[in-house]
C-alpha cells in the first residue's frame, strides 16, 4: 500500500511539473519540494493550483 501511495505521489509531483514547465521556469527549490512530497491531498491542491496559474509567479504567489 504504501509503495502504490507513493507512486501515485511521484506521478501526481511529475504532472504538477509538467504542467508548470509550460508556464515558465521552475524554482530549482520549488521543483524540489514537489517531488519530496509525498501528502496526496496537498498534490491534488497544488495540481489544481498549477492549472489555474497563468505563469510560475503565479503559482508561487499562492504555494504555501
Amino acid at each position: 500500500m504504501y509503495v502504490r501511495k507513493q507512486g501515485k505521489a511521484e506521478e501526481k509531483a511529475e504532472d504538477i511539473l509538467k504542467i508548470l514547465e509550460i508556464k515558465g521556469m521552475i524554482p530549482e527549490k520549488l521543483r524540489n519540494e514537489i517531488q519530496e512530497e509525498r501528502d496526496l491531498t496537498r498534490l491534488d491542491e497544488w495540481f489544481m493550483l498549477a492549472e489555474k496559474s497563468k505563469a510560475v509567479e503565479a503559482f508561487l504567489d499562492q504555494y504555501c
